[in-house]
């Protein structure tokens, strides 16, 4: 490995770690994807601290748990002080740049960040945003809405993408600065809105298998998932939506690999892959459909694992896949040590550079964590270790457990299963060392209660922020199909914001 080489980190937003060539997937395009996996390491097991943007994002940035950040809503900021990877960068000699979407609540946009070429999609105060969806109101959130909502057409999401990576490759050749540099490109895609350019949409329409109503699962799940599909309103969505939101989302994900494949070839000319690490990965990951389920806040393997691939030629050896879990915690720690940065202080996250650049193996004795207080629902959080995961949810006494190497899927809960008390004990147990139910949700009380009055001051007098990028509604439209949303489609539905 050079001294400190440049890294690039491509970020995007709610990706199924399953939809990609690369990990077997029989339909969706995505050749820059397979070709960064070939050059490089994939982390199969890859998972977020949080299944939510917000609270995964920051624990990524510090290799903290939410519960340590303090941030495990969307509505929550990561304070000032708290550091960060690009810190740690920044102190090691890096340039260190940040093109679009983190997600950032509150005045601090920056977190260790010197440069921003381009703002964030999304508000970043609490009451602020001043988006205008027109048509596609709801349709970023979790709600049968915004399943309904889908199909071809355009968004300013699309054209949001087009703009951080146009930013992006303009960056990278105009650059002079002669320090190494670690660069962020955060993407939107392929986070709902469930709406791609038509001849991708009909591309996948035609080619995906139909896979079910959330009704036909909905009496499989656990207590607790059921009172999550319930709030929204995932009953009332039909085989045909599914089948939309999800020819749209592949859609989507075809996009992001587009980008992707314009970024790398934009790093091949300017700073050379010889000399760069490349990063994919994601936030969290996306149900579209599986189980029943849409979008995040689960802790089902596609909603709570993510894709996660790691290129450098000549040190990282190509094609290499790897399955004992990891936290994308795990990632700030390995990329200080590949920039021979300062390392952050008393973090969760454990590096694996030496996987990467040596061949070892990940401890097999790694305890993945994430955890999330989702508004409408109770507190739950998530141990994986080993082929091991257990579920815990605060309003029930009974968790979820699966074996994960006999049943991949997770279709069959072992939660109540006497012979598995031991497993469950013992997960119990450890799980218990990081995780207070009581204590996380009276920590989003105590903040919700500062934030219901910042949300209506901010939506009054927030000026607008340099680092927001404002799209304009016309952006947005649904193209006529024959699935497209009628008039029960209505704002208003229950559900929660992304």
């Amino acid at each position: 490995m050079p001294e400190q080489p440049n890294i690039v980190f491509i970020l995007s937003d709610q990706h199924h770690p399953d939809v990609m060539g690369a990990t077997g997937d029989p339909y969706v395009r995505t050749p820059n994807m397979d070709r960064l996996a070939g050059r490089g390491v994939s982390l199969k097991n890859g998972y977020c601290a949080s299944p939510w943007c917000v609270p995964s994002r920051m624990s990524m940035l510090t290799a903290q748990l939410p519960n340590r950040t303090g941030v495990l809503t969307n509505n929550q900021a990561l304070a000032s002080h708290h550091p960060t990877v690009a810190h740690g960068m920044a102190a090691g000699g890096y340039e260190t740049v940040l093109c679009g979407r983190m997600h950032f609540v509150g005045m601090d946009q920056w977190h260790g960040y010197e440069k921003r070429p381009v703002g964030d999609l999304t508000a970043t105060m609490p009451g602020a945003c001043r988006l205008d969806y027109g048509e596609l109101m709801g349709a970023t959130g979790q709600s049968d809405r915004a399943v309904a909502l889908s199909g071809p057409g355009r968004t300013f999401v699309m054209e949001y993408d087009e703009t951080v990576t146009a930013g992006a490759l303009r960056f990278l050749g105009e650059r002079r600065d002669r320090r190494p540099l670690f660069m962020t490109v955060g993407h939107y895609g392929p986070h709902c809105p469930f709406v791609c350019p038509r001849d991708l949409f009909e591309y996948y329409w035609e080619r995906l298998p139909e896979i079910g109503a959330p009704s036909e699962y909905f009496d499989d799940h656990h207590p607790s998932v059921q009172h999550w599909m319930d709030r929204r309103g995932l009953r009332k969505v039909t085989r045909e939506q599914v089948r939309t939101a999800r020819a749209a989302y592949y859609g989507l994900v075809e996009l992001m690999d587009r980008h992707l494949g314009r970024i790398v070839e934009a790093i091949d000319g300017t700073l050379g892959l010889e000399n760069t690490v490349i990063v994919y990965g994601s936030d969290h990951g996306e149900m579209m459909g599986e189980k029943g389920l849409f979008w995040k806040s689960s802790f089902f393997d596609g909603s709570v694992r993510v894709p996660l691939i790691l290129s450098h030629p000549g040190s990282i050896s190509g094609n290499r896949i790897v399955g004992t879990p990891v936290s994308l915690l795990d990632l700030a720690p390995t990329l200080l040590n590949l920039a021979g940065a300062p390392s952050l202080p008393g973090v969760y996250g454990h590096a694996f550079d030496k996987v990467l650049t040596d061949g070892a193996e990940p401890d097999p004795d790694r305890e993945v964590i994430s955890m999330i207080v989702d508004r409408e629902a109770f507190p739950a959080a998530m141990i994986r270790r080993d082929r091991w995961k257990l579920i815990e949810h605060h309003d029930s006494a009974t968790p979820q457990l699966f074996d994960l190497d006999a049943d991949p899927r997770e279709e069959r809960d072992l939660g109540a299963d006497p012979g598995h008390e031991a497993i469950r004990r013992d997960l119990h147990a450890r799980l218990a060392r990081y995780w207070d139910p009581e204590a996380a949700r009276e920590m989003v009380r105590h903040d919700s209660e500062r934030f219901r009055l910042l949300r209506t001051a901010n939506a009054a007098t927030y000026p607008e922020s340099p680092a927001q990028w404002f799209p304009s509604s016309d952006m947005n439209e649904i193209e006529p199909w024959p699935s497209a949303p009628g008039p029960e489609a209505q704002p208003g539905g229950t559900g929660t914001k992304s």
